[in-house]
C-alpha cells in the first residue's frame, strides 16, 4: 500500500471544547485544511480538494454530506470526525433529527448513530482519540496537496499524469464530437476517479484542434462554478495557459468554451455540452438539455448522496441506456490508492452495499411476509445490508440519510418478504400518519405544514378533504421487489398482506405517492387503489408528476376516498389542458381509466345532440369542448370503443380534446397538411366514438 496515497481516518470524541482544542492543535487552519460545521453547504465544496477535512458532528451529522465531502480528501490526507463521547452520542441533540423526524432529541437512543459507532469501533484503520487514549497518539504529519505545474504539454498529460480510465474518457468525449451522428455520453464514477479532470483535458484537446473548417462551440455547466476547479486546472494546463478560473469564456483557434449555470444553458446552442455533477441537477432540467443539444456529456457519481439521490442512475441513466447513449465508467482512483481504507470504511458507513445475488432456486410459494423491528436492523447487520441494498437499488429517493429515518422514526413500519433461507426478496416501508394532533385550522388555510403527516396534509390541500386530518393513515413510502423476482405477483402479495394487518393499528386508509409512470398506474389500479391526485410540477428526482393513490380500510376511510376522488374528477379536465398537457397520450388515457369510480356513466340526450351537430360540421370545437371531453371520458372506460379507432384518430382526440393543443401543434405533431385536415380528422374521430 502506497503510504503517500493512503488516507487516514480520525475520530476525536470527548467534550466539545476538548475536541476543538485537539483538532486546532493537530490540524491548524490553512489553505489545505477544511473545517465543516452545521452551517457549511456541502455542494459548495464539490470539485475541491484538501489535505485535511474536519467535520464537526456535535450538532449535526448529515451522512450524505459526509459521503460527499469525504471524497475531497486527497491521498496522504486526513478525514477527521469530531463527536461527543460515544456513551453520549446516541442521545445527543442533532439538527438532522429535526429535519427528518421533527424532534431534535429522540425519546430513545439513536439506533442510526449506534450503527455508525459500531462500524467505527470495528475498523482497525480508525484512529480513535479520546481524553483517555490521547497519550497513545502523536500529532499527525500534514502533507500539502501536490499541485500540478502551471503549464504542461499534452504529451506529458497523456503519458504520465492521467489514468488509463481517464484517457478512455477523453477519447470517448472526442469521438462523440467527431461522430457525424448526434448522441450523448454518460460518464460515471465513484468519487476521486478524476472525471472532472478528464472533462477539462477533453475540452483542452478539442480547443487545440486546428484541422476543423468550422469553429467548435462548447458549453460547460455544473451546480456551481466552484465545483469545476479541477476542470479549469486541467483545461488551462492542457492549453499551456496560466490558470484563471474567473475566465468563464475562452477562445482558442477560433473555438469557444463558455461556462453557464444549469438553468441558462438551454437559452443558447453549442456543438457540445459538458455537464459535471449531473446527479445534483434536477432531472427535468437534464431532460431538457438532452433534447436541446445534439451532443451532451453527462458526468456524475452514482452513489446517491447528492441532490437527486438515486434518481440520476435509476431514472435518467436507465433512460439513456434505452436510447443507446454511450457509457464510459472510471474505476481507478487518482486521489488515493486502490487499497485506500478510508474509501472502504466510508462506503460501509454510507450503507452502499450492492444488491445481493439471490439464487433463482428460491421457492416462491414458500415466501412469508414478516414485520421486523427497527432494533432488528441494528442487531442484525446482514438483515440491514439486505434491506437497504434493495431500497437503494430501486428507489430514487433512498439516500444514505434515509437510513436514519428508517431506524429512528417512531411512526415507521417495516415489512419484508423473506424466503425460508432468510433471503430478503421484497421490502415495504410504511409510515403511520394522522390524526393530526394540532393546528388543523392553520393547515386547512395553508398557513402551516407539519412533518410526519404528509398524506393527510396533501389530501387536504390538493383534494380539499379536511376529514383526512382526523383519520389515521398508513402511507406506503417504499416498495421494492428483488429484480430477479419482479413481475411474478410478489408486489401484489406484499401489499395485500400489509393491508390485512391494518386493523392492528386502527388504520382508516392506505395511501402512497410515487412518480407517475404507466407501469405504476397499472400496478396500483390492480391493488384496487384509487388515483386521487397528480402533482402540478415535475419531480426533481424523477422528471415525472407525482401521483397520489388511496385505499379505504374503514368507513371513515371510504368517505375520504370518495371525497378525494370527486375532487380530482372536477380538477382533471383543467389539469389535462394545463399542467398535464405535455403528458404522453397513453399516460393521459391511463389516468382517465384509473378514475373509473367517478366516471360519468353517459351523456344526456341534450349533450348527444350537441355532439351530433358538431360532427355534422355546424358547431365550432371551442363551443362544444367540455361536452366532447365528457364523451371521450365516458368512452375511455369502454375499451372496445377506443379499440375501433385508428392510432391517428386516438392521438387526435388526446391532443385536442384532452390536452387542448392548438391547431398548429396538432398539425405538426400528427404530420398533417394543415388546420383544415386537423378539423376534419377530429370530427371523424368523434364520429367514430359515437358508433
Amino acid at each position: 500500500m502506497n503510504p503517500f496515497k493512503t488516507r487516514h481516518f480520525w475520530v476525536i470524541s470527548g467534550p466539545i471544547d476538548w475536541c476543538c482544542s485537539i483538532t486546532e492543535q493537530w490540524f491548524p487552519s490553512g489553505d489545505d485544511v477544511c473545517y465543516v460545521n452545521a452551517n457549511t453547504l456541502p455542494l459548495s465544496l464539490l470539485g475541491s480538494e484538501c489535505s485535511v477535512l474536519v467535520l464537526n458532528a456535535f450538532f449535526k451529522f448529515n451522512i450524505d454530506s459526509f459521503g460527499l465531502l469525504a471524497g475531497t480528501v486527497v491521498g496522504g490526507g486526513h478525514l477527521v470526525l469530531m463527536t461527543p463521547p460515544f456513551e453520549f452520542w446516541p442521545y445527543y441533540p442533532d439538527q438532522e433529527n429535526s429535519r427528518l423526524l421533527d424532534q431534535p432529541i429522540l425519546p430513545h437512543a439513536s439506533r442510526f448513530i449506534k450503527k455508525i459507532m459500531a462500524l467505527l469501533q470495528q475498523d482497525a484503520s480508525v484512529h480513535h482519540v479520546t481524553p483517555e487514549s490521547l497519550p497513545n497518539f502523536k500529532p499527525p504529519l500534514i502533507q500539502p496537496i501536490m499541485t500540478l505545474p502551471q503549464s504542461a504539454s499534452e504529451s506529458n498529460w497523456l503519458t504520465g499524469a492521467i489514468t488509463a480510465d481517464q484517457h478512455q474518457a477523453i477519447e470517448a468525449i472526442y469521438n462523440l464530437l467527431m461522430n457525424p451522428v448526434p448522441n450523448h455520453l454518460l460518464l460515471t464514477a465513484c468519487r476521486g476517479r478524476g472525471k472532472t479532470a478528464a472533462l477539462g483535458l477533453a475540452a483542452a484537446k478539442i480547443l487545440k484542434m486546428t484541422t476543423r473548417d468550422k469553429p467548435i462551440s462548447v458549453i460547460v455547466t455544473a451546480p456551481c462554478i466552484k465545483a469545476l476547479k479541477s476542470f479549469y486546472v486541467n483545461l488551462f494546463n492542457g492549453l499551456s495557459l496560466a490558470i484563471d478560473q474567473t475566465r468563464i469564456a475562452i477562445s482558442v483557434n477560433g473555438h469557444q468554451l463558455l461556462f453557464l449555470p444549469p438553468d441558462q444553458v438551454c437559452c443558447t446552442t453549442a456543438d457540445l455540452l459538458l455537464v459535471d455533477e449531473a446527479a445534483a441537477i434536477p432531472i427535468p432540467m437534464l431532460n431538457r438539455m438532452s433534447e436541446h443539444f445534439p451532443r451532451v456529456v453527462f458526468s456524475s457519481t452514482l452513489d446517491g448522496y447528492e441532490g437527486t439521490g438515486k434518481g440520476f442512475s435509476l431514472r435518467f441513466k436507465a433512460l439513456g441506456l434505452k436510447k443507446g447513449w454511450v457509457v464510459c465508467e472510471l474505476d481507478q482512483p487518482i486521489r488515493w490508492s486502490m487499497e485506500d481504507p478510508v474509501e472502504k470504511l466510508v462506503f460501509r458507513l454510507l450503507s452502499l452495499h450492492p444488491i445481493a445475488n439471490t439464487p433463482q432456486s428460491i421457492r416462491l410459494d414458500a415466501l412469508t411476509v414478516k414485520k421486523i423491528q427497527q432494533s432488528d436492523l441494528l442487531n442484525n447487520p446482514f438483515l440491514l445490508e439486505q434491506v437497504f441494498a434493495l431500497l437503494t437499488s430501486a428507489h430514487y429517493q433512498t439516500k444514505p440519510s434515509y437510513l436514519r429515518q428508517l431506524m429512528d422514526a417512531d411512526n415507521v413500519l417495516i415489512y419484508i418478504l423473506e424466503s425460508t433461507e432468510n433471503v430478503v426478496i421484497g421490502v415495504l416501508v410504511g409510515l403511520i400518519e394522522g390524526p393530526v394532533p394540532a393546528h388543523q385550522e392553520d393547515i386547512i388555510l395553508g398557513k402551516r405544514r407539519l412533518k410526519n403527516h404528509f398524506l393527510p396534509q396533501l389530501l387536504t390541500t390538493q383534494c380539499h378533504v379536511d376529514l383526512s386530518l382526523k383519520a389515521r393513515a398508513l402511507r406506503i413510502q417504499r416498495l421494492v421487489i428483488h429484480p430477479v423476482f419482479q413481475n411474478k405477483g410478489l408486489g401484489h402479495f406484499l401489499v395485500q398482506s400489509v393491508i390485512s394487518t391494518c386493523h392492528e393499528y386502527d388504520i382508516d386508509y392506505v395511501g402512497c405517492t410515487f412518480g407517475m409512470t404507466q407501469a405504476l398506474l397499472r400496478f396500483w389500479k390492480r391493488q384496487s387503489f384509487q388515483l386521487v391526485g397528480v402533482g402540478v410540477k415535475l419531480e426533481t428526482n424523477t422528471g415525472c408528476h407525482a401521483a397520489t393513490f388511496i385505499y379505504s380500510v374503514s368507513k371513515q376511510g371510504a368517505t375520504i376516498k370518495k371525497q378525494a376522488s370527486h375532487a380530482f374528477y372536477h380538477q382533471i379536465q383543467q389539469a389535462c389542458r394545463d399542467y398535464l398537457n405535455q403528458l404522453d397520450g397513453v399516460l393521459t388515457e391511463q389516468i382517465l381509466k384509473s378514475m373509473d369510480a367517478v366516471y360519468p356513466e353517459k351523456l344526456t340526450e341534450e349533450e348527444l345532440a350537441i355532439v351530433t351537430i358538431y360532427v355534422n360540421g355546424y358547431r365550432l370545437f371551442e363551443y362544444v369542448h367540455s361536452v366532447l371531453f365528457k364523451l371521450f371520458w365516458c368512452k375511455i372506460r369502454q375499451a372496445l370503443s377506443l379499440n375501433q379507432l385508428s392510432s391517428l384518430e386516438k392521438k387526435m382526440l388526446i391532443l385536442k380534446i384532452a390536452h387542448n393543443k392548438n391547431w398548429s401543434s396538432c398539425v405538426t405533431l400528427l404530420s398533417l397538411s394543415g388546420k383544415n385536415e386537423a378539423i376534419k380528422l377530429l370530427r371523424l374521430s368523434v364520429k367514430q366514438l359515437l358508433r
